[in-house]
């Protein structure tokens, strides 16, 4: 499998699958793939979540996602990838500033998917 291999060559990268089907994410599993579940308004309880090492937190129409999500997730051993509102036409801000208030060693746990990385660094390392 192309995935495989291109991933074994990644030694040492952080990486997972994700944003799946359920029998895709089976499979994936299966397989020995790093694989993240989703979690979002529609999808309140991650399918899968003690099989996967993290969660993929979406805001599709409202922010939900609260500093105590995050963390209830980091307590219990999964890492934490960030949909950032601004992929669904919203404002970064709001979320980005809850993201702030959290310590360590949640927020070393937390990955942030955007299209803005360069503002998101500067926002988060200024």
């Amino acid at each position: 499998m192309l995935l495989r291999r291109e991933m074994q060559q990644a030694r040492g990268e952080d990486y997972f699958v994700f944003d799946m089907s359920p029998p895709e994410m089976l499979v994936f599993l299966q397989q020995g793939f790093p694989v993240y579940t989703r979690q979002s308004e529609y999808e309140p309880k991650p399918l899968h979540y003690d099989r996967c090492q993290g969660v993929w937190m979406d805001s599709f129409d409202q922010e939900w996602i609260t500093p105590k999500h995050i963390a209830a997730h980091v307590k219990r051993g999964k890492k934490v990838a960030l949909v950032s509102p601004e992929i669904h036409g919203r404002d970064p801000l709001p979320l980005w500033k809850r993201l702030k208030t959290l310590s360590e060693p949640i927020i070393s746990s937390v990955a942030l998917c955007t299209d803005r990385p360069k503002a998101a660094r500067t926002f988060f390392h200024a």
